[in-house]
């Protein structure tokens, strides 16, 4: 039986990698990247319902859970302290009930492509008793399902990379801020300057490691958001504070491969290593950035 599940999963892997390279609907890859992913990621982030990389002023030292929540509270850091937030790809609800437990003034509403990890967010605002000020619905971020100006912060955890019009997705941000919202994304792009063969490659990794049609560059970022109207665009490169964290995510894998081995074959899970240990070995041989994009909607 055993056996039988990890040739399933061998399978759904090898039809994963082999579908981004012929055309498909973006959103339908993304669901197929967190059906073949989410066992591995949740692995990694435990119970605390967060899926992001992590975030340590001092990675070395850090502790992973932890990290992972402080990236939550760094890219909300610039929001305003009251009223109602837009969770743009809000995974299984970890982030935006961490943010409303500890932000007891605002309320926050979540939207996700992916119908199963709305159904669990949910499920996990009811259990932590939060349905007052959380909701989450099924939503696309080229398309938000919110009238004109309903929200004074909206931000976007890792999932930007998902969409493949992001240009879309900052009108759309725009459109459901009030005047004076701010807007916040933490996104893993390519450096403007990275020459474009190498953006190249960066571009045929990303796709299937990271169900990204279209990998922005942070100058792309800014001409989005202020074409969009947003004013006050800044972009901070936070990669040493973020993939200094990916040593963690080996040792946790590594820690749990014995279960993993049930769900994935050795083959899989040392190619994942080997992705881990080229984003951790730096910012010579790792060909992406991550950044913290920051706007503000004019008054």
């Amino acid at each position: 039986m055993k056996q039988a599940g990890t040739l399933a999963r061998m399978g759904e892997a090898a039809g994963f990698i082999l579908s981004h390279a012929i055309p498909g609907r973006a959103h339908e890859k993304v669901v197929a990247y967190y059906a073949l992913f989410q066992d591995l990621f949740e692995t990694v982030s435990e119970d605390s319902g967060i899926l992001s990389i992590g975030y340590a002023q001092n990675p070395a030292e850090a502790e992973l859970l932890e990290a992972q929540k402080d990236l939550v509270r760094v890219t909300a850091r610039s929001l305003p302290k009251s009223g109602k937030w837009l969770d743009v790809g809000c995974g299984i609800g970890g982030p935006a009930c961490l943010l409303a437990r500890e932000n007891p003034g605002v309320s926050i509403s979540g939207i996700n492509i992916t119908p199963a990890h709305v159904e669990r967010a949910n499920a996990r605002k009811d259990r932590a008793r939060l349905s007052a000020r959380v909701d989450f619905r099924h939503g696309d971020a080229q398309k938000i399902p919110f009238p004109d100006g309903g929200f004074d912060g909206l931000y976007a955890i890792e999932t930007a990379f998902h969409y493949p019009d992001k240009a879309a997705f900052a009108r759309e941000a725009f459109r459901v801020l009030r005047p004076g919202g701010s807007f916040s994304s933490a996104d893993i792009v390519l450096p403007d300057w990275l020459p474009s063969p190498l953006k190249a490659v960066g571009r045929m990794i990303a796709r299937p490691m990271m169900a990204s049609p279209q990998v922005y560059t942070p100058g792309l970022w800014r001409q989005s958001l202020e074409a969009a109207g947003f004013c006050g665009v800044s972009v901070t490169d936070i990669s040493r504070e973020t993939f200094g964290m990916l040593g963690h995510w080996r040792e946790r894998l590594r820690a749990h491969r014995g279960r993993l081995a049930g769900q994935y074959s050795a083959l899989f899970l040392a190619f994942v290593d080997f992705y881990l240990l080229v984003g951790l070995r730096g910012l010579a041989l790792n060909p992406f950035r991550y950044v913290l994009v920051t706007a503000r909607k004019p008054a």
